[in-house]
């Protein structure tokens, strides 16, 4: 996984410091104002809660390809076995969709969040970013089962 870090990201020009104005004029708290240690500087909050989305995001999106990869082979994503009754295959499928449905609603609402935080290029941007590491672990692991 990326590190996220403030000394080791540059939050400033890749994710622009959360634009907190809106949050404040809708009388909310905006991200800055939950820091939990005060002794924290803003850039190692936001670092933090960088790779709080970052972890979320990865495990929803290793869910959603694990159900896509078990719809691909027929294959029951409960029991991890195939189906072997051809007529309960439309069953498992629907639920297998109706999850990844789900998830799909679950990403599209933290990127909501965040995009709430930074603007929606930058989430646009951040989702790009875990993606792209996530394909880039996965080819990793890929070559080194080849070899």
């Amino acid at each position: 996984m990326a590190t996220l870090d403030a000394a080791g990201y540059d939050f400033l020009h890749s994710f622009p410091p959360p634009s907190d104005a809106n949050w404040h004029r809708a009388g909310r708290q905006g991200m800055l104002d939950q820091k939990e240690d005060a002794c924290m500087g803003d850039g190692d909050w936001i670092a933090y809660q960088h790779a709080c989305w970052t972890a979320e995001l990865r495990e929803l999106l290793k869910g959603l390809r694990c159900l896509h990869w078990a719809e691909s082979r027929r294959i029951d994503p409960r029991t991890g076995r195939a189906v072997r009754n051809p007529q309960r295959w439309p069953g498992v499928r629907d639920q297998a969709l109706a999850e990844a449905r789900s998830i799909e609603a679950q990403l599209c609402a933290l990127l909501d969040d965040y995009s709430n935080h930074f603007g929606p290029e930058a989430a646009d941007r951040f989702g790009d970013f875990v993606r792209r590491t996530l394909d880039a672990e996965a080819n990793q692991l890929a070559q080194r089962e080849l070899f």
